[in-house]
């Protein structure tokens, strides 16, 4: 949102900005929020990551934990009849 707008007012503005040559001043700015935006964007996606990979593994983590309990709590071994 923040480097749209810096953008839109840089094009709206094109005339003052080409005679001031502030074009390097604008464009380190624009880089600088798109920097900002990129490392949350890659946060969000290593979180959605972490919660896929933790959701795919649950259901084999919990039927270990269910056998464990289970030999645990009986105090024998698991057999197969």
């Amino acid at each position: 949102d923040e480097r749209l707008d810096l953008t839109r007012q840089m094009i709206f503005n094109m005339r003052v900005v080409k005679f001031y040559t502030w074009e390097a001043y604008f464009r380190d700015r624009i880089e600088e929020v798109r920097s900002r935006e990129l490392s949350k964007v890659k946060w969000i996606k290593y979180i959605g990551a972490l919660i896929g990979m933790i959701g795919q593994s649950l259901p084999t983590l919990m039927a270990l934990t269910c056998f464990a309990a289970f030999t645990a709590l009986q105090g024998g071994t698991l057999v197969a009849a």
